[in-house]
Order: structure tokens, then C-alpha cells, then sequence
């Protein structure tokens, strides 16, 4: 938490830097009220310049710089306040601060890699983190930087100062071999080189294509099974098309009238698909731990996509069925015949083989995969996992008294203290851990 500071002095190029002190969850009351609340965060003045979160009362700009000061998002005032006005009422956190209410701002998207309810003025711990923030050697989790430069030139200018940075902060030896790296914010999402994300884990970009993948394999399987279909059934459609040709029809309106009979049944397709996605949504975000609205669907990235792919298989699907149905010759659909040849049955055919070939191949991947998860999940790590507790100890200078206190007791057979931390290599961490096995 030292960095901050010393950035605002040391990198004037840098149009804005704020910090931000994420936690979990806390404790608040409101009268006699208690509500254990999850994803907060402590967050300088400087934070509501560089996001643009859609504000609906207070100032963005004075909002978060007075201390005991806070920001609610929009569907927190109800549940604390019901319909009285959210603004100048004060909360309780953790039973030691009591924070007046500044600002109210729309709930923050789902898909955020930040998620909070309410936002506390930075200013409220600043005591508390003094000594963290002149500490180099400090390494808090939950802390986040956040950086905007001017212009992406000055980004190489930038990392060549960062070894002068880490020397003058940490010392010669450790500027050898650490760093300070800069990540994109639009690479947090999918950048796994880091475990700095203690809110939600990086998914690689690969893993997104793969499943991107078997989707698009599922969509040609299923044009494939329709083309196939609507081939077969255009025998038994033979008749309406001489007819039609036979009354005046050119295959161009037929080739109209069977694309837009496809048309149609993709665009049903894709509502009631839409639906059961709206309907069932909340449910697989529940059991998948996701956090994607509905809403996310009326987003243009979205929108265009699936605008794409409905295009895609409105042509995938249509265009050879309605090739096939309207080169029938009107002498040969209207003879008294019990069945007759035409083209295509060959391409039907390889095309059956494909579709069960995609089959094949989603049905092994699927397997491949189960059993890895079920590796996870099941493999002797050669240690028996309920009889380990792993829990945050108190401060270095009673780790010694907890060492003698735990040891009379006849169920501990071992003990250890150890340490570690998830940010970066520059620092020994800022906590302990110990585990005993019973």
C-alpha cells in the first residue's frame, strides 16, 4: 500500500492514481438492525474520477474525500432504510465506524472484477494503514492500484523507470531480480500469471475460444441434422413445387419462400431460446457461481453476436434446402410415380457422417474432461484433509505462547506455523498461517 503515495511523487506523466482496500464481507447495523454484507471496498476520491459509475445522488468529486464517509449502491438504501432518503442517514460497520452516507450509484455490473455493495471513504482507515503505507515490506491482501496514463507512448517510458522505483523503495538487491508489473484493466479477467485477483480467478482467453468452440460445433451439428431433415422431406413437397412452377412461380420465389420458412423458424428458435435463458438464468448463476444478468444480453456486443450467428444459421441451414426443393422439374414431381431420385442425397449423406463424426469428438472431449475433474477432485494428496485446521494466527510476538498452549493439549500431534502471500515476490507477507493435525 506503499506504492500509491509514492507514485503520486515519483511518476508526474500519470494522470490519475487511486487505491482502492477490498474486503469480503463485515458487519453492519442500521438501528437495531444487522445485516452480514458481502464485497465492500475502502476507496480514495481519486477511485469515483477514474470509473464512471452512473451516479443518482451526491458528488462524484467530494463524495469519498471527507473520512467516515460512504457510498451506496442503489439497491442498499431500501433494504437498510426503506422509502426514506438514503442521503446524510449514518450505518454502523464492524461495530467501530459510523459512516454518514454521501453518494448513491447504480449497482455495479455482475460481470465487474471489482464487486461491492457500498464504497467507505478511504480517508476513514488512513490511520489505521499508516503504517502500511510508509511499510515497502508490507503486503496487504485486498489491496488493488489503479492507474491511468495519458498516452499509451508513455507505458515503455514508464517501465523503464520502475527498476529506479523498486531500488530506491526496497533496496539494490531485491531490484535484481523483482518487478513491478503493469496490467491492463481489460486483461484482469483473463490474465493468469498473477494470483493478484483475490475477488473472482482469471479465466484464460483459451478457455473461452474452447468453449466458443463447442458451441459453434453444436450449431453445425444442429444445421446439419436440419438440412438433412428438411432435404429428405423435400420428396414429399415435390408435388406443391411442379405446381407452383407449373403456374407461372420462378425458383428464385421459391428459393425466397423456403429461406424465409427457415427464417422464421430460426428467429422462434432464437426467442425461445432467449426465454429459457431469462427464465433459468439466476438458477445456473447459482450453481455455477456466475454472475451474468439478463441485461447483459441487451448489450450491442451481444446483441451483435447473436445477430450474427442467427444470420449464420439462417444461411447454414436454408440455402441448400431451398436449392434442392426448387430445381424440382415439374414433369418429373408431378408424375403418378411412388418415388423418384434427384441430387443431393450424396452431400445428405456426408453430411450425416460429419455430424456424427462432431458427435463423436464432443462426447470423448466430454469424458477427457470429466475424468480430469474427477482427478481434481478425488486424488490422495497424501495427507488427510479433515484432520488439518489452517487458520490466521495473532501478531509475531505471542506465536511462541500459542506454540505452548496448543502443544499440552493430548489431540494435537503436530504443529507448524508458516507464511505466504498472493501478490508478488518483492516482500515477505504481511500475515502467518499454522495447521496442526488432530
Amino acid at each position: 500500500m506503499a506504492v500509491v503515495p509514492a507514485m503520486r511523487t515519483d511518476f508526474p506523466e500519470l494522470e490519475q492514481v487511486s487505491q482502492v482496500r477490498y474486503r469480503k464481507s463485515g458487519l453492519v447495523k442500521v438501528g437495531q438492525e444487522r445485516y452480514n454484507e458481502k464485497g465492500f471496498a475502502f476507496a480514495d476520491e481519486k477511485f469515483a474520477e477514474i470509473f464512471d459509475y452512473e451516479w443518482l445522488a451526491g458528488d462524484p468529486k467530494m463524495a469519498l474525500t471527507e473520512p467516515n464517509s460512504v457510498v451506496l449502491t442503489e439497491s442498499i438504501p431500501r433494504k437498510y432504510f426503506g422509502h426514506k432518503d438514503a442521503t446524510e442517514q449514518i450505518i454502523n460497520l464492524d461495530n467501530r465506524l459510523d459512516l454518514k452516507v454521501t453518494g448513491l450509484i447504480k449497482d455495479v455490473p455482475g460481470n465487474t472484477h471489482l464487486p461491492f455493495i457500498f464504497l467507505v471513504s478511504f480517508e476513514t482507515i488512513k490511520k489505521d494503514m499508516k503504517q502500511a503505507m510508509s511499510n515497502f515490506h508490507a503486503i496487504l491482501d485486498g489491496s488493488f492500484a489503479y492507474i491511468v496514463i495519458a498516452l499509451v507512448i508513455y507505458i515503455k517510458h514508464l517501465q523503464k523507470k520502475i527498476p529506479d522505483f523498486i531500488s530506491k523503495n526496497w533496496g539494490r538487491e531485491i531490484a535484481k531480480e523483482a518487478t513491478l508489473n503493469l496490467q491492463p484493466f481489460k486483461e484482469i479477467h483473463f490474465d493468469q500469471r498473477y494470483l493478484n485477483n483475490t475477488i473472482s480467478s482469471a479465466t484464460s482467453r483459451e478457455t473461452y475460444w474452447t468453449l466458443a468452440a463447442v458451441a459453434l460445433f453444436i450449431i453445425i451439428t444442429a444445421c446439419i441434422n436440419f438440412i438433412d431433415l428438411a432435404t429428405y422431406q423435400a420428396m414429399s413437397r415435390a408435388k406443391e413445387v411442379g405446381v407452383r412452377k407449373v403456374m407461372g412461380a420462378h425458383r428464385y420465389q421459391l428459393i425466397q419462400q423456403f429461406l424465409g420458412e427457415t427464417t422464421f423458424m430460426v428467429i422462434v428458435a432464437l426467442l425461445l431460446g432467449l426465454i429459457a435463458v431469462v427464465a433459468f438464468l439466476p438458477q445456473a448463476g447459482r450453481w455455477f457461481d456466475i454472475k451474468i444478468q439478463a441485461s447483459h444480453l441487451m448489450e450491442w456486443p451481444v446483441f451483435g453476436m447473436l445477430t450474427a450467428i442467427t444470420l449464420l444459421v439462417i444461411l447454414l441451414a436454408g440455402l441448400y434446402p431451398a436449392f434442392v426443393q426448387s430445381s424440382f422439374r415439374p414433369v418429373d414431381s408431378l408424375k403418378p410415380t411412388k418415388s423418384f431420385s434427384f441430387r443431393g442425397l450424396t452431400l445428405c449423406k456426408s453430411l450425416v457422417f460429419i455430424q456424427f463424426a462432431v458427435s463423436q469428438i464432443l462426447i470423448v472431449g466430454t469424458l477427457v474432461v470429466a475424468g480430469q475433474m474427477d482427478f481434481f477432485q478425488n486424488q490422495d494428496l497424501g495427507y488427510n484433509k479433515e484432520v488439518e485446521i489452517t487458520f490466521r494466527k495473532p501478531d509475531k510476538g505471542k506465536r511462541e505462547a500459542l506454540r505452548q498452549q496448543l502443544a499440552v493439549y493430548p489431540g494435537v500431534k503436530e504443529l507448524s506455523f508458516s507464511s505466504g502471500h498472493r501478490r508478488t515476490a518483492i516482500a515477505p507477507p504481511a500475515f502467518h498461517l499454522m495447521s496442526w493435525a488432530l
